[in-house]
């Protein structure tokens, strides 16, 4: 695994990062993780992306020619879900690019596809085991952990996830999946 850091200033002009460094770094990279930090350098706000990556291994001449990163088709990003994950893996989606959009960060800063891949497969119902999936650190947690559990209850039960003891029935916690 490697890592990168970007500066990225915000432009007084436009009020946005310009964050077009890191878009075409993600490209023949398989990006794992991105933490970011917000400070201000100088007088001006400023947004420090740390990225850990590694490289892609170049494709064999007979295999399917495509591009890395984030700007994969739908089908490559969730090839191994089941219909029901692809369901939850399309909701968490949605609430991560409205939640994005929101806070003016790109998607992948809030969750990265493979982090909601694996929170649509194990649906936890905590935020312990939320905390459990790679990538998701204190910060994401106390930020976003009560919404995620919230989208899953509502998904997987349609229901209200508010502590992190939401049933004492041991038989809901391995309820069949459904969409």
């Amino acid at each position: 695994m490697k890592v990168r850091i970007f500066t990225l200033r915000l432009d007084p002009a436009t009020g946005d990062f310009d964050d077009s460094q890191l878009r075409q770094f993600q490209e023949g990279r398989d990006i794992i993780e991105v933490s970011e930090y917000q400070f201000t350098h100088e007088r001006i706000p400023t947004w420090g992306v740390l990225v850990r990556y590694r490289e892609l291994e170049p494709e064999l001449e007979s295999g399917p020619k495509r591009k890395s990163g984030f700007k994969k088709s739908k089908q490559q990003n969730k090839p191994d879900l089941d219909p029901a994950d692809k369901a939850l893996f399309d909701v968490l989606s949605q609430w991560r690019t409205s939640t994005a959009a929101h806070e003016g960060y790109p998607p992948y800063v809030v969750f990265s596809n493979a982090e909601l891949e694996v929170m649509a497969v194990k649906r936890p119902e905590t935020k312990s085991a939320l905390s459990q999936i790679r990538g998701v650190g204190k910060i994401k947690l106390e930020k976003y952990g009560a919404q995620i559990l919230q989208i899953i209850a509502s998904f997987v039960y349609g229901g209200d996830v508010t502590n992190d003891n939401p049933t004492d029935n041991q038989s809901q916690t391995n309820q069949p999946k459904s969409g």
